[in-house]
């Protein structure tokens, strides 16, 4: 049986198209596969992005997600890097990025959260179609090969809607409560770049070591202001006899010039009761330290003060 021209013109023609047909499935899977079927080391590495949701109301979060997976034994899986980008869509925190391995399989899985609330990102009456810029994967083979080699992955298309329904907003009452609500669980959780605790704990503790610097360093003066106060302020009881205020004295520090006279006319009125009293060696040490050139050190006032109190206890019948 003989084939005819018209017969045999449409097998050549079948031919060519099924021969066109498997160069185009060939082409357009090495592109899926995010490299072109000459380029080295495509072979070995799959890319898929994807964005989750699709359909997006306006101010909700976008997670954009590539997954990729190499051959471990021609690709450095720690070489993998992606570079994103999403025009007015901004980045909530910095892209996360998951690496495992299994036999000599490597997976790497990268996400990043969007959101938009800038008014380019207005999705409109009939909503708007968004489409980001293609992202790089960037790898390294190995076998002390440094140079770096990349493909391209195309993001799937964000359709935006608006939130308001404008036929339910034309029948509402503008005095009303607003009809929409904030969503607080699409937010990111609360990060910090030091530990609160911990950075309580350091303030606390500086503080505390501040206030003990300054009671080392102010308490010595604290004490001596005290002491001056008290010295000056006179005895504790202003009902005691002037012999036992001129002892009050000479039994508390001094240091300037006001309580050094007083302290001489104290060392006097000391002196001259004990004469009264027939105690000759502590009435010539009582008038030697009033009519000392030098002020009377706090010390020898306050021994002789203990000795005279010593000797009134013994002529009181008390233990000396």
């Amino acid at each position: 049986m003989k084939l005819s021209d018209r017969q045999l013109l449409a097998g050549v023609g079948l031919l060519a198209l099924a021969i066109v047909v498997t160069v185009a499935t060939l082409l357009v899977a090495a592109i899926g596969r995010g490299g072109s079927p000459s380029e080295p080391g495509a072979e070995a590495i799959r890319v898929n992005a994807d964005l989750s949701p699709h359909t997006q109301l306006f101010g909700d979060m976008v997670t954009a997600r590539i997954a990729i997976a190499i051959d471990a034994d021609r690709i450095a899986l720690d070489s993998l890097r992606v570079d994103g980008r999403f025009g007015a869509y901004q980045k909530i925190a910095s892209p996360t990025v998951r690496r495992s391995q299994a036999g000599g399989i490597g997976y790497v899985v990268w996400t990043a959260r969007l959101s938009c609330l800038d008014a380019t990102c207005l999705p409109g009456k009939a909503g708007k179609r968004v489409r980001f810029p293609t992202a790089r994967v960037s790898y390294s083979l190995k076998g002390g090969s440094d140079t770096a080699r990349s493909v391209t992955v195309a993001w799937p298309a964000l359709l935006a809607y608006s939130r308001l329904d404008r036929t339910q907003l034309a029948a509402l009452d503008p005095r009303d409560e607003p009809p929409w609500r904030p969503e607080f669980t699409a937010l990111p959780a609360v990060s910090y770049r030091a530990s609160p605790p911990l950075l309580a704990f350091l303030f606390y503790g500086l503080g505390a070591a501040l206030i003990a610097a300054s009671l080392v360093l102010l308490g010595p003066l604290v004490l001596r202001e005290v002491r001056r106060a008290v010295a000056r302020s006179g005895p504790p009881s202003l009902r005691l006899p002037p012999y036992e205020q001129a002892l009050w004295l000479l039994e508390n520090d001094v240091e300037d010039g006001e309580d050094v006279e007083a302290r001489r006319k104290a060392l006097e009125l000391v002196a001259v009761e004990l004469g009264q009293r027939g105690e000759r060696d502590l009435e010539l040490s009582a008038r030697r330290l009033a009519w000392s050139p030098e002020p009377p050190a706090s010390e020898d006032t306050r021994a002789l003060a203990q000795n005279v109190r010593r000797v009134n206890g013994r002529r009181n019948g008390q233990p000396g």
